[in-house]
């Protein structure tokens, strides 16, 4: 049978293998707030899943993703703020969230958005740069003695002392609070509850594996990779109004969740906004524009996605919402450089 390793590769080393394998300590509160924080938007973004480096000092938190040189403001509860200042000032950092506007005033005015962390997955200084996106549940302990499982593909696999088995999932259930993944032989639940088994490093799930010998308890993470990276890509449209030089209007989505709109009438300069975007629904993007030029705006588009095309029917700018046009604003995705019509 193969050994449950296998599906603990990030870059030759499982993320939980970076920890020691002492004793977990019991449930750490991390102020998880999925339900609690508003947007300030229009339509509420779907958390997704973010990996990075968080800085923190007496006065600032701020978040790099990984890939990315972009800097946001981190808004945290007291609870999250008190974990992270048990850490060194730069972690490494795995979470569910999603960008609000940031304050005209304050700190946090010098950045493009503010990221709210609604889920932990996990909190590590023993990373010095960024994991690989992996696609499996992990999970490791050392009660009653050490063991550790994984989920991907299909199966659930686990390794013990005396117990090493893979075999096929038959049944998952993912809700905020807790997932379960079971098999005919065993079954994992995750409970969402802030588990440390090094002074280095928080997971944001509790763990317990049960199989026909034993049950097993200990500490686990979700899947880091960002399951809404298919929205990247850039997207143009052309507009012709009477009266007026041809429009050329250009979306990029950035896979670091940046978002860069140009427009460009015909014979005129180029002008620039740049912000950010996020999922809010299965068919729809939101992009945050949080700079036209030099100057600070809050400016909300929801796109619907139709094929390879795009269409938002109307803006809202600095609280104000306005038509774009009777037909709306479509533009359509890029593919090598060429208008995706075409090929």
């Amino acid at each position: 049978m193969p050994s449950t390793r296998h599906l603990f590769v990030i870059t030759a080393v499982s993320v939980l293998s970076l920890v020691g394998c002492s004793q977990s300590s019991g449930p750490i509160e991390l102020g998880h707030r999925s339900d609690v924080v508003a947007s300030g938007l229009s339509q509420s973004p779907i958390p997704f899943m973010q990996s990075g480096r968080i800085a923190v000092s007496p006065e600032t938190a701020s978040f790099i993703p990984c890939g990315s040189q972009q800097q946001y403001w981190l808004d945290l509860t007291s609870e999250q703020r008190a974990a992270l200042d048990q850490h060194e000032a730069s972690v490494y950092a795995e979470f569910e969230g999603f960008f609000t506007p940031v304050s005209r005033r304050g700190f946090s005015a010098d950045y493009p958005a503010a990221v709210t962390v609604s889920r932990l997955n996990m909190l590590t200084s023993e990373l010095k740069g960024c994991a690989q996106p992996r696609n499996t549940v992990l999970a490791e302990g050392s009660d009653p003695q050490l063991w550790s499982a994984a989920v991907g593909k299909g199966h659930v696999a686990w390794e013990s002392d005396n117990d090493t088995q893979e075999v096929p999932l038959s049944d998952y259930q993912l809700d905020d609070e807790q997932a379960q993944f079971s098999s005919k032989e065993a079954v994992l639940t995750l409970t969402l509850n802030g588990c440390q088994q090094s002074e280095h490093t928080l997971y944001g799930w509790q763990a317990r594996l049960k199989t026909a010998q034993n049950t097993f308890q200990g500490c686990a993470v979700l899947p880091s990779a960002d399951t809404s990276q298919h929205w990247t890509g850039q997207y143009q449209g052309i507009s012709q109004h009477s009266g007026q030089p041809t429009l050329t209007t250009q979306l990029t989505l950035l896979s670091d969740h940046s978002a860069i709109t140009t427009y460009h009438p015909q014979g005129e300069a180029v002008t620039k906004e740049t912000g950010v975007w996020q999922p809010v629904a299965n068919n729809k993007v939101q992009v945050l524009t949080t700079r036209s030029g030099e100057q600070m705006v809050v400016s909300e588009r929801i796109y619907q996605r139709n094929g390879l095309s795009l269409t938002a029917t109307e803006e809202t700018f600095n609280g104000n919402t306005y038509p774009l046009g009777p037909e709306g604003l479509t533009l359509k995705r890029q593919v090598d450089g060429a208008d995706s019509s075409q090929q």
